[in-house]
């Protein structure tokens, strides 16, 4: 968790050092800016949205499988106890 706040750190103190070496004046840069923070804030959104999907999916699929599973291991289970019973009976 540290190493992700102090990336985050770094991310703002880059930016504030681009800010300041920019060519561009204020108004255009801040409108830049502004522009390609809602591309990404856009793009985290459905980025999020894509991954709750795969999420649901793959949680989907596995209750089937682990049903399915359940469904086989009974069967076994009743399947050996009338074995063993006509073996015992037998």
């Amino acid at each position: 968790m540290k190493t992700f706040f102090t990336f985050l750190a770094g991310i703002g103190i880059g930016g504030g050092v681009a800010m300041l070496m920019t060519p561009h004046p204020g108004y255009r840069m801040r409108r830049q800016i502004k522009v390609k923070a809602a591309r990404g804030a856009q793009y985290m959104k459905k980025s999020g949205s894509d991954l709750r999907d795969q999420a649901v999916g793959l949680a989907r699929k596995g209750s089937d499988a682990i049903a399915s599973q359940a469904g086989a291991v009974a069967a076994g289970w009743d399947a050996g106890r009338r074995a063993y019973s006509q073996r015992v009976n037998a």
